[in-house]
Order: C-alpha cells, then structure tokens, then sequence
C-alpha cells in the first residue's frame, strides 16, 4: 500500500484518486480487457498455488488443464498469515484481497461487467477510501472515491465521469466539519457552499 496519504484535489495533472493506488491502477490498465466478468460463487471453492496458473488469451488456466479456472488463489506468507488472495470465474480475476503483515485487510477490489469496487482500510480496521468505478463497454465511464480520516470521519467525496468532475465534491476537515463544498457538471463548477 502506498505510503502518501495526501488527499487529491482537481487540477493535479489530471490524475484521479484510483490513479493513486498502484493495485487499482494495475487491475484497471491490465484487467479491463477481460471484462466483463461476474461475481464468484463461493459453494465448492477449489484452491490453486499461483505457481500453478497459467495465463492464455486473457484467461487463467490450471497448467495442464483445459477449461479455465475457478476459485481462489491464496499466498500466505512463512508463518502462514495470508498475504494475497485471488479469486477467478471462469479464467477472469473477480477479487482481490491483500493483507498487512499483521494479519489485517489491507485492500478488497471486487471486479464486476459493470465495473470494480476497491476498498482500502487503516491499520485500526476503519476504512480508509471506497472507490467505484463504472465500465460500458469496455469503457471507464464514471468514478467516485470517499476518503476517510484514521478515525473514521469523512475526508473527502469525489467524482467523475467521462475523466471530468462531476456531482459533489466535499472536503473535511479532522474535527468532521465540512470546509469545501462543490457541485460539478461535466467539469464545470456550478454550485459552491464553502
């Protein structure tokens, strides 16, 4: 997980909040091409090493095996806490989980047909940010982040569609209280409170 915490404010270069987070940022560029793909049934769950898959035309295979895999993948470190955890349907990734050293959720990106939803916690278990980002056809179409303080107080909501501002954008300070508050269309600011 990265280490800057800094919240993102809109003209940063055109980088949004999912841009930030390098899973996130892996699971887009390199996971939207096997999309869509659809949640994973948990009844009979088969297991697979990492070590064991094998990736053909975008699908995930165990290795001498012809139809594509589903299940989980689970890395655990030496002591047999669990590091990472995929889940497959089909041959496409539809989950991943990561852990922190000492055994906490660190990260959860559950991939869907009509987008993904990746949520990071703090080391306490409150959560840090909720990103949803919708896909159409193949396509990144809208996004919308809430960020949260350690204590678990709001930080920031955020969104866009089409890779422009869009709905609110509200901004907190540490005591909860409310000190940006912005409506966007298209990119265009159209109401300010604070």
């Amino acid at each position: 997980m990265p280490e800057d915490r800094g919240i993102f404010f809109p003209g940063a270069g055109g980088r949004s909040v999912l841009a930030r987070f390098g899973l996130a940022a892996f699971l887009w560029c390199c996971l939207a091409p096997v999309l869509p793909m659809a949640p994973l049934a948990r009844a009979a769950e088969r297991t697979a090493q990492s070590g064991q898959l094998v990736e053909k035309d975008g699908l995930y295979y165990v290795a001498g095996e012809t139809a594509p895999f589903t299940g989980v993948v689970r890395d655990s470190d030496e002591t047999g806490k669990p590091r990472v955890e995929r889940r497959f349907a089909a041959g496409k990734t539809v989950a991943v989980r990561q852990w922190r050293q000492n055994g906490s959720l660190a990260s959860e990106t559950v991939i869907e047909a009509s987008g993904l939803t990746r949520k990071l916690w703090y080391d306490n278990g409150n959560p840090e940010e909720q990103t949803q980002v919708v896909i159409e056809r193949g396509e990144k179409v809208s996004e919308h982040s809430a960020m949260y303080y350690e204590d678990g107080k709001p930080r920031l909501e955020i969104g866009y569609r089409h890779e422009a501002l869009q709905g609110a954008l509200r901004e907190y300070a540490p005591d909860g209280s409310l000190v940006r508050d912005e409506t966007y269309d298209q990119g265009k600011l159209t109401r300010k409170s604070k």
